[in-house]
């Protein structure tokens, strides 16, 4: 079995297709010769488009459009409107997309296909991607899965190139350090391991600001990373803590389990101060997404 190096992928093209070679030539036939009917599914991958494309700044809204077949999603947008997601290029495929004001949507990750020979057959897989975060200075970081492997890949994007290296690809902060899985991998290419809450697993960092503080979770708790010490962000009496955002003065929200587990509140969490319940506005749960710099 050998593998071939990856191809661009022809946006009509099956995302899964078996290719038979000719015993006598050694080519490949033209015609394909059994094809996966069904469409894929898993992580970067949607089966419909739905969402809108439309940007508003003020009362001017623009169509920032579509790599060809719709569906797009946009995941973050720094302070000079320069957008990243991911759109579908063929039914159910996904893959990491640029966009900013003047411009056209450009394909930064994903969008080719990744080929192994096994025996008189060529077996071919798609690399799709999701452009995930992006800093005011256009340096963005997402990743991409699939392939021969199904592997994901993580990468930091700019006009100058895109550099490959490790962790999940999450969350980057002005200086380019980027944070996502259990990894924080610095803008010189370091890998720094953030490490685990005692007793817990699978750390997932989600936010990381300008002072290299990092927010996430390890197992169901929250945690709050800096200078490679790890802290508990506490709970409002139940099991779990999701952090969903934080500022430059390491100030948390998200949500928080109260006793029992049956719901859940908005948090806002402290390094001085702690956790502090935010409530609802009358049901029986809520959720914080963002901070801002002042603290709301």
């Amino acid at each position: 079995m050998s593998r071939l190096s990856p191809r661009p992928l022809p946006w009509n093209a099956h995302p899964r297709c078996v290719l038979r070679r000719s015993a006598a030539a050694a080519l490949l036939l033209l015609a394909v010769s059994a094809c996966y009917d069904d469409e894929p599914t898993g992580p970067g991958v949607r089966s419909r488009p739905a969402e809108p494309r439309l940007l508003v700044t003020g009362s001017v809204e623009m169509d920032i459009g579509d790599l060809g077949y719709g569906g797009v999603f946009v995941q973050d947008m720094n302070d000079a409107g320069q957008i990243v997601g991911n759109t579908s290029v063929n039914p159910g495929i996904d893959v990491g997309f640029f966009w900013e004001p003047g411009g056209e949507m450009e394909l930064i990750a994903g969008g080719t296909e990744e080929c192994e020979e096994v025996g008189d057959d060529v077996y071919c897989y798609w690399i799709t991607g999701v452009g995930r975060a992006i800093n005011d200075a256009g340096l963005a970081t997402g990743w991409t899965e699939g392939g021969v492997y199904s592997g994901r890949a993580v990468y930091r994007w700019s006009r100058a190139g895109t550099s490959w290296g490790p962790g999940g690809g999450n969350a980057i902060n002005d200086a380019g350090d980027a944070v996502g899985g259990a990894v924080l991998w610095t803008a010189q290419n370091a890998t720094i391991p953030l490490g685990t809450l005692p007793g817990q697993w699978n750390t997932d960092a989600v936010r990381i600001n300008n002072a290299r503080q990092v927010t996430g979770t390890s197992g169901p708790r929250g945690f709050f990373w800096q200078n490679g010490s790890m802290q508990d962000l506490g709970t409002l009496g139940g099991t779990g803590t999701e952090p969903a955002d934080m500022n430059e003065a390491g100030q948390v929200v998200g949500q928080s389990d109260l006793a029992g587990n049956a719901a859940f509140h908005a948090f806002l969490w402290t390094p001085g101060g702690g956790m502090v319940d935010l409530g609802t506005l009358g049901g029986a749960s809520s959720r914080a997404n963002a901070i801002n710099a002042h603290g709301q």
